[in-house]
């Protein structure tokens, strides 16, 4: 019995160590958004309402590790003749976009539509880097994500995007 509980205090100080082995390693790179990418992807984000496209931005990603980056945002302003969620009609709505979180294949954006009274929504997408993803925010409004490689060269300010 001694001997088997040694084995065991064994076995499990290793898988400890494992453990806090993992946790320092390269897999804790995520997906972020910054104008400071040194790379030529690109996530394309388009806001579609009632089959119409009212909004389309290329956002650069990069992988880095978690909040190495300052955070980013984009917004637009969206004005329809239909109430998509209870707001009033014609109300201009404020629609922010912002990197809500990360992962190492998807950028977690978060969603946000406004009038300066009230949040008509708050949500998140989540935009894969490898693959298109659709979110419907509400009936005729839609925010769909893909991968985009820009023609342009990539930016060189950002020489590393994690200490090594």
């Amino acid at each position: 019995m001694r001997r088997w509980c040694s084995w065991l205090s064994a076995l499990l100080a290793s898988v400890v160590l494992c453990v806090s082995a993992d946790a320092g390693s390269d897999s804790s790179l995520v997906v972020s958004w910054s104008e400071k990418c040194p790379s030529t992807k690109h996530i394309m984000v388009d806001l579609s309402v009632d089959g119409s496209r009212v909004y389309r931005q290329a956002i650069p990603i990069c992988l880095t590790e978690l909040n190495s980056l300052p955070g980013s945002r984009m917004s637009t302003t969206l004005q329809t003749e239909l109430s998509h969620f209870g707001e009033p009609r014609l109300i201009p709505l404020e629609v922010d976009f912002w990197e809500a979180s990360a992962d190492p294949d998807a950028l977690i954006l978060g969603v946000s539509f406004a009038s300066k009274d009230r949040v008509w929504l708050n949500t998140l997408h989540v935009a894969f880097s490898d693959r298109p993803a659709t979110t419907e925010l509400a009936p005729g409004v839609s925010l769909k994500s893909y991968p985009w490689v820009s023609a342009k060269p990539p930016n060189k300010s950002l020489e590393r995007t994690r200490e090594r």
